[in-house]
């Protein structure tokens, strides 16, 4: 039976463990679903800015009344269905993940959604952690918001942010770097929905100059001390845009900011168990940063790193005796046969020659197979049949 590589292991109970998470997300719709009935009411009276982010926030317009009402609504379904088609569509790969028969390399949405989910995580926790140790109280923008308001609002980053930070900063301008490029995709819907793109030099590019900007977007409302673990969250964020597309970003965001809400909304019973679930996250997550860590070093070095151990191949050599050449071939008029009983002029040739090479390399006789020559005259001469080259 062979052996189940390491790394399929180690993702298996990764994806394991990222099943806890699913759960929560599928909790997080509800609680999203029930949260209508909350926010509805509230939100007709209301008006909300929509902004771009170029990096700083640039005001587009106001919405209000039930113009903000349908905005919502358009809110609560795009996530909805981020949600169910994420699962229906990854949901074989994640299985085959869990049961140990994927690849090791490959990964499902789901999966990466789970990992990048628990780094984040870990680094948002270990970044406001030694805020506290040293002292320092990192801002909340949302800490006294209602409850429908924080409702609205996280619905509203998990969507709306992923727009004007992946679409119209990635996908966009990818459309017209390939429109000039001359290498548009068949699939021209995967500029604005995102998925199936490889990380080249404009697609990292682009990667990195829109987390920038998603950073800074940050400052205004949170403080300094948000722009750091922001832009990292907006490298995951553009990643699953890139390679799962919008919805699978969608989801992601939607994971990380709804993180406490059903504790919120349902009480502390929920909200301890969310505290519980966050803290085997947080150490999951450890590993899960120190592989991403690895995969940045293996995309910036060219290199791959904990590779299995392949041993060296074993020389083996070819010395089947083949039909000797033909005596009367030009290549061997000018130059007497080489005779075992005279002893070689030269040192004799092993090897390490490119004359003739071998399946593992070294000399090789065409006429005969034999793996040893002298040097004559400026060609190689066998030392069994005296064939020249």
């Amino acid at each position: 039976m062979a052996k189940t590589p390491w790394r399929v292991i180690a993702k298996a109970i990764v994806a394991m463990s990222g099943l806890s998470l699913v759960v929560f997300i599928l909790f997080d719709t509800v609680t999203l679903l029930y949260g209508v009935s909350i926010v509805l009411p509230e939100v007709g009276n209301s008006s909300y800015p929509l902004y771009l982010v170029a990096p700083t926030l640039i005001m587009m317009v106001y919405i209000s009344g039930a113009a903000l009402q349908g905005y919502y609504i358009f809110l609560v379904a795009a996530i909805t269905v981020s949600v169910a088609w994420l699962l229906w569509k990854s949901a074989p790969d994640f299985i085959e993940e869990i049961s140990m028969r994927s690849t090791s390399r490959k990964h499902s949405a789901v999966l990466d959604l789970c990992m990048l989910m628990f780094a984040i995580t870990f680094m948002n926790f270990t970044i406001v952690f030694l805020m506290l140790l040293a002292g320092y109280d990192p801002t909340d923008a949302v800490g006294d918001a209602d409850l429908w308001e924080l409702l609205f609002l996280l619905a509203n980053a998990s969507v709306w942010e992923e727009i004007v930070s992946r679409v119209l900063l990635i996908g966009i301008p990818l459309l017209l770097y390939d429109y000039v490029s001359k290498r548009l995709k068949t699939k021209k819907q995967a500029y604005v929905l995102g998925g199936g793109f490889e990380l080249g030099i404009p697609e990292t590019c682009l990667l990195v100059a829109s987390s920038v900007f998603f950073g800074f977007a940050h400052f205004e409302g949170w403080g300094s001390w948000k722009v750091f673990p922001a832009a990292v969250a907006g490298v995951a964020f553009g990643y699953m845009f890139l390679r799962h597309g919008l919805a699978s970003a969608i989801v992601l965001h939607f994971a990380f900011d709804y993180l406490s809400i059903p504790g919120d909304v349902f009480g502390d019973s929920v909200a301890l168990v969310t505290i519980v679930l966050t803290l085997i996250w947080i150490a999951i997550g450890l590993a899960c940063f120190i592989y991403f860590l690895t995969r940045i070093g293996e995309f910036v070095t060219g290199s791959k790193y904990l590779e299995p151990f392949i041993p060296a191949p074993t020389p083996v050599w070819f010395t089947q005796p083949r039909p000797y050449a033909d005596p009367n071939r030009p290549s061997q008029q000018s130059v007497e046969p080489y005779r075992a009983s005279e002893p070689a002029s030269v040192p004799v040739i092993y090897t390490q020659q490119p004359a003739n090479r071998g399946p593992l390399g070294g000399y090789v006789c065409p006429a005969c197979g034999h793996t040893q020559a002298r040097w004559i005259n400026g060609r190689f001469q066998c030392l069994r049949c005296g064939n020249l080259l």
